[in-house]
């Protein structure tokens, strides 16, 4: 099932991001620490329940909130 974009909010250090894919192939590209992984995470999160760089849920927010938001249209 192709993921067509997903949305975090306060996840890891996203703020506020939504990224929208192509169908095929995608390529998630940036400098070290600009959220590549945390994308990653995100679907992986929303596919499995739960995420693979973790178990602890406060590790996975944004520092300062209390809560993150991730939703993705597959």
């Amino acid at each position: 099932m192709p993921i067509e974009k997903i949305e975090m909010i306060n996840f890891r250090n996203h703020k506020n991001m939504v990224v929208d894919f192509s169908p095929g192939i995608n390529i998630i590209w940036g400098e070290n620490g600009s959220g590549k992984t945390s994308i990653l995470e995100a679907i992986h999160s929303l596919s499995f329940g739960s995420s693979f760089r973790t178990n602890n849920k406060k590790r996975i927010n944004k520092r300062r909130f209390r809560c993150f938001f991730i939703r993705g249209t597959f």
